[in-house]
């Protein structure tokens, strides 16, 4: 804001700094009785006060400079903000103001600057030009025949010349504070002038912020509930996908389970089927091994029914009454058959079982139907 660039240059001196006046009529009532009687005691506390004094001078000097500057500083942070909220119109007329308060800022701070330099060089001169009396070498005892004493007649003229030099600062310092009475004038003059301006733009921006206010916390209220929403979702989905995650486990395990189950009759019927054909092979190897006996008598007896038969065949043929048919034919028919026969009966061992197997056909075999497997299993 405007208010804080404004800042009194004539700021008085602190109660503990001595004045021009009070250090020239300390020397003055001090200076006859020092120049007559050349002590180097009330030179040595001359000496002293005229250096307290600069360097309490130079200690408010210091903080004078410190201050300013740091007012500076606040200053341009203002006008940054300043400019920053404020439109064309408004930056223009707060860029002018700030370049007078930082031209005359500037010229305060050198001017502090310049009195801290020449303080700094009087109290080197001071410090230059102390005088060496009794109370040094009492002081350092042992210090007497390394350091010389100066010449006498430099002591008397010290504290003069530097009341002469304090009487011409006060003097400079009293011209300098009237020639800036005119700039400081202007200065107020054109505070005044720039007030208005600067109290209307914030008196618009006062009023643009109580209009964005609402719609800011609207927006605000908006922003909460639509973070809030989303909140809801994600936990909604979140806990969704728990239990999808703990549905899948679920049946993942009944489905691993039931498959268990399955496997788990497959091999006992696997475990069936394997002892039934095993036993099946059994009685099939059993029955092979028993049955070419049995074949072969049944085979025996088929043939000798056949033989009977073809006898009562042939004795009826022979019986009936045929005109075309001699009497050596029927004799050689029936000794045929009776050869066949005999040979026959002769070759039976000779052939094998397998081959009587190979012979008859399947559906004659006793063991058929045994040797089936069962349509259960």
């Amino acid at each position: 804001m405007p208010p804080k660039y404004t800042k009194d240059p004539r700021r008085s001196l602190p109660s503990s700094t001595p004045s021009c006046r009070s250090l020239s009529s300390s020397d003055g009532g001090g200076g006859p009785s020092s120049h007559s009687g050349h002590s180097h005691l009330s030179d040595r506390e001359v000496t002293r006060n005229l250096q307290e004094g600069i360097r309490h001078r130079i200690c408010y000097l210091s903080e004078q400079l410190r201050v300013e500057r740091a007012s500076r500083d606040e200053n341009i942070m203002s006008y940054l903000k300043l400019v920053a909220s404020a439109d064309r119109h408004q930056a223009a007329h707060i860029r002018r103001a700030f370049e007078r308060v930082n031209q005359r800022t500037s010229a305060i701070i050198s001017h502090i600057e310049c009195r801290l330099r020449q303080c700094c060089q009087q109290l080197q001169e001071l410090e230059g030009h102390r005088p060496t009396g009794p109370a040094p070498q009492a002081e350092g005892g042992s210090d007497k025949d390394d350091q010389p004493s100066e010449p006498s007649t430099t002591c008397p003229s010290s504290p003069g010349r530097q009341q002469e030099l304090l009487l011409h600062e006060a003097e400079e310092v009293r011209s300098s504070c009237l020639g800036l009475q005119g700039p400081y004038q202007d200065l107020q003059d054109r505070y005044l002038m720039d007030l208005p301006v600067f109290l209307e733009s914030l008196q618009e921006q006062s009023v643009l912020l109580s209009l964005l206010l609402p719609r800011r916390t609207l927006v605000v209220e908006q922003v909460d509930s639509h973070l809030q929403r989303h909140r809801d979702e994600i936990y909604h989905f979140q806990q969704g996908l728990a239990c999808t995650e703990e549905k899948m486990a679920y049946l993942s395990y009944e489905w691993a389970k039931e498959i268990w189950e399955v496997m788990e009759v497959f091999k006992s019927r696997l475990a069936k089927l394997e002892a039934l054909q095993q036993t099946a092979q059994v009685e099939v190897t059993a029955r092979l091994r028993s049955r070419p006996g049995e074949l072969l008598l049944q085979f025996m007896s088929l043939l000798l029914v056949l033989a009977c038969a073809t006898l009562a065949c042939v004795s009826t043929i022979c019986s009936c009454p045929l005109p075309w048919a001699s009497r050596r034919l029927r004799m050689c028919t029936v000794l045929t058959l009776l050869v066949l026969g005999a040979l026959t009966w002769q070759k039976r061992h000779v052939i094998a079982t397998t081959d009587w197997q190979v012979w008859i056909p399947s559906r004659w075999r006793p063991d058929a139907k045994n040797s089936r497997p069962s349509p259960g299993g």
